[in-house]
């Protein structure tokens, strides 16, 4: 996929899950145009992921405190499964 169409898809993405999950005070801040963060709140505790556009993947980095570690390859896994969907649509359209 183009770099400019991966990022048109990472944007409605983003704005997708700002408004999806604002129930858990999500919300997105891109450092630049291949960067971005998404944070929410769950029972308390707030949590971040950083995501990387690069040509051929994109990067999850999720830093979690250690009461959740258990569920941070889930978290990962639900991030990289609201991902999906906006990367195969993005592919499926014209260029």
């Amino acid at each position: 996929m183009p770099p400019e169409q991966l990022r048109q898809a990472a944007r409605a993405f983003a704005e997708a899950y700002r408004e999806r999950f604002e129930h858990y005070r999500a919300s997105v801040l891109w450092h630049d145009e291949d960067q971005l963060e998404v944070r929410f709140k769950v029972k308390g505790i707030s949590l971040r992921a950083e995501l990387t556009l690069a040509p051929r993947e994109i990067t999850v980095k999720m830093e979690v405190p250690l009461a959740f570690r258990l569920f941070r390859s889930r978290a990962i896994k639900a991030i990289e499964e609201e991902v999906r969907p906006w990367l195969d649509g993005a592919q499926s359209e014209p260029r």
